[in-house]
């Protein structure tokens, strides 16, 4: 049987260990009985009681996802324009206005100030 690949990037050395320890536990719980699942997490068909769920907070801690800080919003701004995309688009404009500005007939440039 091959190891399921595990996170690389984001993860400390810890969390991977937990990741593995979890994966083989949950391959064990799948192949064996209900019975056995159960005596494996220490728990019953009515569940765990009050003192064991304290237990297990107190050494596992909550059930809750950690979330990264999301970066400030200049560099998600920032971010967002370094898209190959967006310098193809910028490109075009560039081009359009010089097209427009330089190489159009001295009447039909769309920039020249109306006057009405």
């Amino acid at each position: 049987m091959t190891q399921p690949a595990l996170p690389k990037k984001g993860f400390r050395r810890s969390d991977t260990e937990l990741n593995t320890a979890a994966i083989q536990k949950l391959h064990q719980a799948s192949i064996k009985e209900e019975t056995a699942v159960l005596d494996m997490m220490d728990s019953s068909k009515t569940g765990i009681s009050p003192e064991s769920a304290e237990e297990r907070i107190s050494q596992y801690g909550l059930n809750e996802i950690r979330y990264d800080k999301p970066p400030s919003w200049f560099v998600q701004l920032i971010k967002s324009f370094l898209n190959p995309f967006i310098f193809i688009l910028l490109a075009i404009v560039i081009i359009s206005y010089g097209i427009d500005v330089f190489f159009a007939a001295p009447g039909e440039k769309i920039l020249k100030p109306s006057s009405s």
